[in-house]
């Protein structure tokens, strides 16, 4: 393990968890334009973490950009010089990373605008490593209803038919920034668990990007998974939670209370700016 700490500092405890178990980034904006591309994935080497998940695109391309931007990501990954990236499109990459100590870099996309209503997409960001996909960004879109409208208008038509068809093609459904009754539709229809990649409880800060009680519950039940997002653990915007583990044990305790794991399952390490939690015991 790579660190910037003196790692002699380091419980034994801790040291196990670690070694037992992957640390992972869910969101990671690749803007190259505004400094924010693979120059900082030594940052996340540096940290510990095995694997981190990239959107280069999504509600705000179309087609034509979507692929040129994620064209562009694959090349930074594949050129890095310092040999210590590896491109995640399966678990067995994220095991393999952490093994070589190295750091696997997923796809994902933020919204599915770049679908621009092409059933035949989905399978074409797949084989591009796209791996998972908030089919709806915030807003209502021809797919369902978005978190931050007044009316949530759930799945519709054409919506059963992306969560069908990412489903055929093994793309994870992802509800972050979707409408509360969008959610539960989701989880109702998919074949595959939903997972929430990045926000908080409700019942612990109320805040239209974080998931209710009964939102947590469900995709328990379904085999998905709920990770934090620290921006939606205290105030959106202008407070110092940075390294305050009070806001983020709130959330976990939470999650803990709601979801029921198997002891024998692998743990997973959720990143929250350098905080490490493992779900479960």
């Amino acid at each position: 393990m790579t660190a910037t700490t003196d790692t002699a500092q380091i419980p034994e405890s801790t040291r196990r968890l670690y070694d037992e178990a992957l640390v992972w980034d869910m969101v990671f904006v690749y803007e190259p334009e505004m400094d924010n591309d693979y120059r900082l994935f030594p940052r996340w080497i540096a940290s510990g973490v095995d694997f981190v998940s990239v959107h280069p695109a999504g509600d705000n391309h179309n087609i034509g950009e979507a692929m040129r931007r994620i064209g562009r990501l694959r090349a930074h990954i594949r050129n890095d010089k310092t040999g210590r990236l590896i491109l995640a499109e399966s678990v067995d990459d994220i095991v393999r990373a952490k093994a070589e100590g190295k750091l696997a870099v997923g796809i994902h996309l933020e919204g599915f605008r770049c679908l621009e209503r092409d059933l035949n997409l989905i399978e074409i960001y797949y084989r591009l490593g796209v791996r998972f996909c908030h089919p709806i960004f915030n807003l209502v879109n021809s797919i369902g209803g978005g978190c931050a409208d007044r009316i949530d208008i759930g799945l519709t038509n054409f919506g059963l038919k992306v969560i069908r068809e990412m489903n055929r093609v093994g793309m994870l459904v992802d509800g972050a920034h979707a409408g509360y009754r969008t959610t539960l539709d989701m989880m109702e229809h998919s074949e595959a668990p939903v997972v929430f990649s990045h926000l908080g409880c409700y019942s612990v800060r109320e805040h239209f990007r974080n998931v209710r009680d009964d939102q947590i519950r469900k995709c328990a039940e379904h085999g998905g998974m709920v990770l934090s997002r620290e921006q939606l653990l205290e105030r959106v915007w202008g407070y110092d939670y940075f390294g305050d583990s009070r806001l983020v044990d709130a959330h976990i305790r939470r999650l803990r209370t709601k979801i029921e794991r198997d002891p024998s399952e692998p743990s997973i390490i959720l990143t929250v700016r350098g905080l490490g939690y493992r779900l479960g015991t």
